[in-house]
C-alpha cells in the first residue's frame, strides 16, 4: 500500500522539470503521432501476451500441484498441521492462503496433516487416516 506514496515522494523534486518538458510537447508533430501509435501497439501486444498466458503455470509447478491436489480434500478457511521444517516454506503458505484461504500450523494438531515424506513422521497413532500422496507429501485427516 505504500508504493504509490513512495513513488509520489520520489517524483515531487522533479515536478518542475517534467512540467517544463510537458509544455514543450507539440501534440501535432509527426514524432508525437508516431509515439502514440507505437505506444498503442505496445499496449495491445502486452494485453494479448498477458491473456495468452492466463492459466499457465511457469514457476513453482510442484508446489502448485500440491496445493491444488490438497484443495480437493480440504475445505476453505481450514488449518493444516505441518512439521517445523515444512513451516518455513513460505511459498507454500502463500499459495494455500491465495487459493483457498488455508493456513498452515506447526504447533497444534488440526483436522488435516500434511507430511513431507523426506522427514520423520509425527506420532499420528491411529487418529489420522491417509487420504492421498502428492509428489513428496502425504495428506492425512483425523478420524
Amino acid at each position: 500500500p505504500a508504493y504509490p506514496f513512495l513513488a509520489i515522494a520520489f517524483a515531487l523534486p522533479f515536478q518542475a522539470i517534467i512540467k517544463e518538458w510537458h509544455n514543450k510537447i507539440d501534440i501535432s508533430s509527426r514524432s508525437f503521432i508516431v509515439f502514440k501509435i507505437v505506444s498503442c501497439m505496445l499496449l495491445i501486444s502486452v494485453i494479448v501476451f498477458s491473456l495468452s498466458q492466463k492459466g499457465k503455470i511457469s514457476r513453482d509447478k510442484k508446489t502448485l500441484q500440491l496445493v491444488f491436489e490438497c484443495n480437493k480434500y480440504i475445505p476453505s478457511n481450514s488449518v493444516i498441521s505441518i512439521d517445523n521444517e515444512t513451516y518455513t516454506k513460505w511459498e507454500l503458505h502463500a499459495y494455500f492462503a491465495r487459493y483457498k484461504n488455508i493456513s498452515l500450523d506447526d504447533n497444534e494438531k488440526h483436522l488435516y496433516y500434511l507430511h513431507n515424506k523426506h522427514l520423520p513422521i509425527l506420532d499420528l497413532d491411529e487418529e489420522y487416516v491417509h487420504l492421498t500422496d502428492i509428489d513428496s507429501y502425504s495428506l492425512y485427516k483425523k478420524r
